[in-house]
């Protein structure tokens, strides 16, 4: 076992963690086998798993930021006689949640153009889609949907947060993620890659992965896949990762200490730190 690594190990063991000091133990917030720690209602459906990740404070920020860059876009321009802007109308929590369902569906049933998903041809039409939204409600929506304040960020700025337009709803999914599903003993930690090939200063070319394309994620799962938490490779990392003292440690292993958040971590039972050389 490297120095690095041996190091990383006595400070995990020595964390103190939900108020308990610890020596060569960390503590799990679980319940057996990795189950999930929230009680699921009696027959539960996809919404309500879907709630469980997209919950009602995602969606009420979704909704918050998304009216109110309409309203900014609208007082700030002309707006053509003719132009859809003009049937804008705020949005609320039940249409920004049908909006979300359609624009995941559109993973699933993929047609070359987002208006063909209404079309009414034959040989293109897919009834949830105009049964569950206006066309050109739905491509409004997608035009004017934000998830952070404008007035907020300096893009001007050299050294801003390069994910500051989306880092407050990701810090809410993270959040999600540890919160549904409580963490079992064994976990992954990996790199993933999610397919993006528009123009973004930190977009990777991976050779090896399906999505050559993307954005790079690390992200930490259980043995069964439940994401517990992610990062956003986006160049400007190390201000961002735990480090530790006196310990001339890799980014790869700051990028294990931080997504542990080891400081939330709440304890049910404990387990032995172990690791294999």
């Amino acid at each position: 076992m490297s120095k690095n690594a041996a190091g990383i190990l006595h400070l995990l063991s020595s964390l103190e963690v939900g108020g308990c000091a610890t020596r060569c133990t960390l503590c799990w917030r679980r319940e057996d086998n990795g189950r999930p720690a929230r009680q699921n209602p009696v027959n539960p459906t996809a919404l309500d798993f879907f709630r469980l990740y997209l919950s009602d404070d995602i969606v009420s920020h979704l909704v918050t930021e998304t009216n109110r860059y309409a309203d900014q876009f609208i007082a700030a321009n002309v707006i053509p006689p003719h132009s859809a802007v003009n049937e804008w109308k705020p949005t609320n929590a039940d249409e920004m949640r049908a909006f979300l369902g359609l624009s995941l569906l559109t993973g699933l049933v993929y047609k070359v153009r987002l208006h063909m998903y209404s079309s009414g041809d034959a040989m293109h039409k897919t009834y949830i889609f105009g049964q569950s939204m206006a066309r050109d409600r739905y491509l409004l929506l997608l035009r004017f949907l934000h998830f952070a304040h404008n007035d907020l960020i300096d893009t001007k700025d050299p050294n801003r947060d390069r994910l500051g337009k989306i880092r407050s709803i990701i810090d809410i999914i993270c959040n999600r993620c540890a919160t549904v599903y409580s963490q079992a003993r064994d976990l992954c930690v990996d790199e993933s890659s999610v397919l993006f090939k528009g123009c973004l200063a930190f977009k990777q070319f991976i050779s090896t992965k399906r999505a050559r394309f993307g954005i790079k994620l690390f992200e930490l799962c259980t043995h069964s896949g439940f994401l517990l938490d992610f990062m956003v490779y986006h160049g400007k990392m190390s201000n961002k990762l735990l480090t530790v003292p006196d310990l001339n440690v890799q980014i790869s292993e700051q990028i294990l200490l931080t997504l542990r958040r080891p400081d939330e971590l709440t304890s049910a039972r404990t387990y032995p730190v172990t690791a294999t050389g």
